[in-house]
């Protein structure tokens, strides 16, 4: 499971059994790489402008927090928790993939 903050605050809550491959997606510079939601999200709330600047915005702007577990429906259910608490609390941000699981 990774969670991605800006500013202390909870952006983007993900699980990918391949975390280097899942990131080397969401700060690809392509703008054919649409498979990451978080990239589609971050254009279509206007935090940038074009595809290409994800990645710069990204490493400027966000942090990335990280934690293994073993257990795939664990880490599902993990994910959709962080989900659910976060979005009760009424924070905002991309959270989260509204298609997830």
């Amino acid at each position: 499971i990774y969670v991605v903050y800006e500013k202390r605050k909870p952006l983007y809550v993900g699980y990918s059994e391949n975390i280097s491959k899942r990131f080397s997606v969401h700060l690809s510079k392509s703008k054919k790489v649409l498979r990451s939601t978080l990239r589609k999200e971050l254009v279509k709330n206007k935090k940038v402008k074009r595809y290409r600047q994800i990645r710069k915005w990204m490493l400027k702007n966000c942090r990335f927090k990280f934690k293994k577990i073993d257990d795939t429906d664990e880490a599902l259910l993990i994910e959709k928790f962080m989900i659910k608490l976060w979005r009760k609390k009424g924070k905002k941000g991309i959270l989260l993939n509204p298609n997830k699981r």
